[in-house]
């Protein structure tokens, strides 16, 4: 952070910035600017319009600099306070007035952060986001429309993909080759529900996101967020996500794996790595056959090689997201944005589904997401678990079977009209790829 504070502190004015989604994690965002002087919640948007109150209020707001906008008519006055809350999205098309210098989106929802991605783009202000859910369905047609637009759009820092995206920047740039970018999970049920994890829902939580973090989609989903920008596919479908502590980490995955027959890196999971203390670890098996490298490691206790574990045993959620906010203001840099398509979150029954039944929410009671290799599902025409709240079931689907495009019938809305066009486009230089290759030879 020395560089963005220093930056921040040559500024002329703040940086302005848009929240949208006052959750515990967009709220959180909010407070954690009163410790970066220069960056300023200038904007926070939420259907529950009194979250942005409470979060511009323990910002440390006075009731009279708040306006809480009701409608349109409203935002004519926005210019005259120094905090304006939001109650819909569409409201954004107002931020260019307001000299809004970023977007930083924490919705969780497929549809909302598309929406709010789009008006970014069309604005011309950068576009960060922690909406995993959203990245890892549609975050490919969204990039490619905000680099053809000359729009920053970039995964936050914070979550696990930012962190891993940080760790394997360095690991590259050091000689390292990595093997498996991973999240270490304390737990890991298919079956679990919003209910069940209600004990371990914090203040502000959504139950539903805490169940998708339970049931698996939710780290399918981070790490194909992560998968896409580095080219790095899951292994197997639902990856390996061997049981093993840390100082075991490396040779788990020489026995699920065969690391020395790996092309490149994968991601992947570990259970019964996280130990007392930790907070949701992230780690890298990198490989080096560098001598210079192997004796300078053997040095800092990194163990005889050529395989080495890179652990970060935290990540700090909304307090480290302003390094990505700050980045896409000051210096046009990106955290992590999709350049491939290699890895699916692919949709599961969680119990027996019922033809006519309109599918829950991601971490609901319907269904579970696992990771799969980008080109498996696409030609099995398997269901991306990011559009599944959007589906209608044509058929019976039996606990545990994964549900296809042809079971369902999918609701018209902007996801949908973005994912056609992100598979179009695949399709596309896939079939243009095969008539490359078919002239070369």
């Amino acid at each position: 952070m020395r560089l963005i504070n220093e930056a921040l502190r040559r500024r002329k004015d703040p940086v302005s910035v848009a929240i949208v989604g006052c959750g515990w994690w967009g709220s959180g965002v909010a407070l954690s600017f009163r410790h970066t002087p220069g960056l300023h919640p200038r904007v926070l948007v939420d259907k529950d319009i009194e979250r942005c109150v409470r979060a511009f209020r323990e910002y440390g707001a006075g009731n009279e600099e708040i306006l809480v906008v009701e409608s349109a008519a409203d935002l004519r006055r926005a210019e005259d306070h120094r905090y304006v809350a939001l109650p819909e999205i569409s409201m954004l098309e107002e931020l260019p007035r307001l000299g809004i210098d970023v977007i930083h989106e924490a919705t969780g929802e497929v549809l909302a952060g598309a929406r709010c991605a789009l008006l970014s783009i069309a604005a011309g202000i950068p576009f960060t986001t922690v909406n995993s859910e959203m990245d890892a369905t549609i975050g490919l047609e969204l990039a490619r429309r905000a680099a053809q637009a000359g729009v920053l759009y970039s995964n936050a820092d914070g979550d696990q993909p930012g962190c891993l995206a940080r760790m394997l920047d360095d690991i590259i740039g050091w000689g390292f080759e990595p093997r498996i970018a991973g999240i270490a999970k304390g737990f890991l049920d298919h079956y679990q529900t919003p209910q069940g994890v209600m004990p371990w829902v914090p203040a502000g939580g959504n139950p539903h996101m805490i169940s998708a973090a339970a049931d698996g989609a939710k780290t399918g989903m981070e790490l194909s967020v992560v998968a896409n920008a580095f080219n790095y596919p899951p292994l197997q479908r639902g990856m390996h996500g061997p049981t093993t502590d840390k100082a075991g980490l490396i040779e788990a995955y020489r026995r699920v794996a065969d690391l020395d027959a790996l092309d490149g890196g994968h991601i992947d999971f570990t259970l019964g790595t996280t130990e007392p203390g930790m907070g949701a670890p992230v780690f890298v098996v990198a490989h080096s056959d560098d001598p210079w490298l192997a004796r300078e490691m053997k040095h800092y206790k990194k163990g005889p090689g050529p395989y080495y574990l890179f652990f970060r045993d935290h990540h700090l959620g909304s307090i480290e997201a302003r390094a990505t906010i700050a980045e896409a203001a000051l210096f046009a840099s990106a955290a992590l944005t999709p350049r491939v398509w290699c890895s699916e979150v692919i949709t599961m029954a969680k119990r027996d589904l019922r033809a006519g039944a309109r599918l829950d929410e991601i971490g609901g009671y319907d269904y579970y997401g696992v990771a799969e290799r980008a080109n498996v599902a696409a030609t099995d025409g398997l269901l991306p678990v990011g559009l599944a709240c959007f589906a209608t079931l044509r058929r019976d689907v039996a606990k545990d079977e994964p549900i296809r495009y042809e079971h369902v019938e999918l609701e018209d809305n902007v996801a949908l009209e973005l994912r056609r066009l992100q598979d179009a486009g695949l399709l596309g230089a896939a079939r243009a790829a095969g008539a490359a290759g078919a002239a070369a030879s």
